[in-house]
């Protein structure tokens, strides 16, 4: 009978351990968990396996485009890919309105930066700058309570799925996460 409950144990081990390996860690390391803990995941994926969408999630709420904002290396000023115009405008309109029905929510706006591209400011670092020149659009352009979007910067390491060095362009430039007002 004990060599019954230690099968048993180990394949319970096995069991969970396979289960959690597939369901709540991520196969690609650019990947992350649900949005609603650690910022926005797209579905769309390139040639590559890097999730390079930019996607505005918070419960029931989902607005997503197929490419990122784009920010040449030390700048951070948005670069719009011209064919994906029409996606921004509606991704952008959609999180609009969301936001003005939802006073309560709040929109962190992550810029992405690397360790190695030579900036300087007062103001923050560059990712913090990436996120504030989304922010202005926002306010600007879409009406957004400027309340509602607050910013930070975000240090990657990994260059495999965010930067491109052939055209020195940051790929995956904004990561997002809904939150309460506080």
């Amino acid at each position: 009978m004990r060599t019954f409950y230690i099968i048993a144990l180990i394949l319970w081990i096995l069991g969970s351990s396979y289960f959690t390996k597939n369901y709540f860690c991520p196969a690609d390391k650019a990947k992350k968990p649900a949005a609603a803990a650690a910022g926005a995941v797209g579905a769309a994926a390139t040639d590559d396996d890097c999730d390079r969408s930019l996607v505005f999630e918070d419960g029931d709420f989902s607005a997503s485009m197929s490419s990122n904002l784009i920010f040449q290396e030390n700048k951070s000023q948005i670069k719009y890919s011209k064919s994906a115009k029409d996606e921004y405008k509606r991704v952008f309109t959609e999180t609009a309105k969301y936001l003005s029905e939802n006073p309560d929510r709040v929109l962190v706006l992550e810029g992405i930066y690397f360790e190695f591209e030579k900036f300087k400011s007062d103001e923050g670092d560059l990712g913090k700058l990436r996120a504030l020149a989304l922010k202005q659009i926002l306010v600007e352009e879409y009406n957004i309570d400027e309340n509602q979007l607050q910013t930070a910067g975000r240090p990657i390491i990994d260059k495999e799925c965010y930067y491109d060095s052939k055209g020195k362009i940051i790929t995956r430039g904004i990561a997002t996460i809904f939150g309460e007002k506080i």
